[in-house]
């Protein structure tokens, strides 16, 4: 998360609740497959002009769903239903 907010952009396995925090999904490789991540990583060497576009669609998407505002705006709506139930 820290990265995209960082305007970088990321290669990451597809385990856990890594795909849910990682913004361009095209990124994601399946765990243990060392081809396609070096694939992925030639990709992003080969076209450096697309990291400032991708870079900024992250910053975007880590803010718009991970800010603080928005967790706490989720975490009270949240709150408010268990309440009422």
């Amino acid at each position: 998360m820290e990265a995209q907010l960082m305007k970088k952009a990321v290669i990451a396995t597809n385990v856990g609740g890594v795909p849910e925090i990682v913004s361009d999904k095209r990124l994601l490789v399946k765990d243990g497959d060392t081809r396609n991540w070096i694939a992925k990583i030639q990709e992003l060497l080969d076209h450096p002009e697309d990291l400032e576009a991708i870079g900024a669609r992250n910053r975007s998407f880590i803010v718009e769903n991970f800010s603080l505002g928005r967790i706490s705006k989720d975490l009270f709506e949240y709150m408010k239903k268990v309440a009422a139930e």
